[in-house]
């Protein structure tokens, strides 16, 4: 193979795994401004909290808030 089309190749692949990001960043997207919609419907009142549910809630909800900062990035 000569080099051209070997960086054409190599194009192509980039310009491919591009394209594919950006779709699933459709998906991922509403997916987690879903999945934190549910959790802070979900969520008890105040006084009713527990330690456990509490850490488990707010790892969850920044692990959400990450994914969505990150796909927007």
């Amino acid at each position: 193979m000569d080099k051209i089309s070997t960086l054409e190749i190599i194009l192509d692949r980039q310009l491919t795994w591009v394209g594919r990001a950006d779709t699933r960043i459709s998906l991922i997207l509403p997916l987690a401004t879903a999945m934190l919609g549910v959790l802070a419907a979900l969520a008890p009142e105040p006084c009713k909290w527990n330690i456990l549910p509490a850490i488990l809630a707010s790892i969850s909800a920044i692990l959400i808030l990450l994914a969505i900062i990150f796909s927007a990035l």
